[in-house]
């Protein structure tokens, strides 16, 4: 999957808006929108979220894990241990649509960080088998074609030595 694709996965996750205005009740294809009223919280769809925050009829707000001290709190766990940290389902995807000047820096460390960690599990990688846990699908949508190559010739080696 693309980058993009991943994204639009994640768009179903609902997310919390605050009104500007009174926005009516719809009934949509897939759920029924019961209304919200100005300057209260209602959950909702990202897509729809993010359709009404374009037209100025609400503010979304982020999911808690993108914050600066989330994000810097991932760092710490990362930097002391061996395994992946588990993120939150669409962390990667979500990071994109919320970044700020705020936590960019932070998420473009994690992100650095949890590369490193890929890299060198690549470099034990004996092809016969993997076992990932804590990697996000953003992530292993990044390093998927060089994961494959080795685990593909690594499979070819053993038919051979089976012959």
């Amino acid at each position: 999957m693309t980058p993009e694709e991943l994204i639009n996965l994640s768009l179903q996750y609902e997310a919390e808006i605050e009104a500007f205005t009174t926005i009516p009740a719809k009934r949509l294809l897939t759920f029924d929108f019961k209304g919200c009223s100005p300057l209260k919280t209602c959950r909702i769809p990202l897509y729809l979220a993010l359709h009404l925050q374009s037209l100025n009829l609400c503010s979304i707000i982020p999911p808690q894990y993108i914050s600066k001290e989330y994000v810097e709190n991932i760092i710490q766990k990362e930097k002391t241990e061996t395994n992946f940290v588990e993120l939150p389902e669409y962390f990667f995807e979500h990071s994109t649509l919320f970044m700020n000047d705020e936590i960019e820096s932070a998420i473009c460390e994690l992100r650095s960080i949890r590369n490193s960690k890929i890299r060198k599990g690549l470099s034990n990688l004996d092809g016969k088998a993997l076992y990932i846990t804590g990697l996000s699908k953003w992530e292993f949508n990044q390093f998927k074609d060089i994961i494959r190559k080795p685990m593909v010739f690594g499979k070819k080696i053993e038919e051979v030595e089976e012959e």
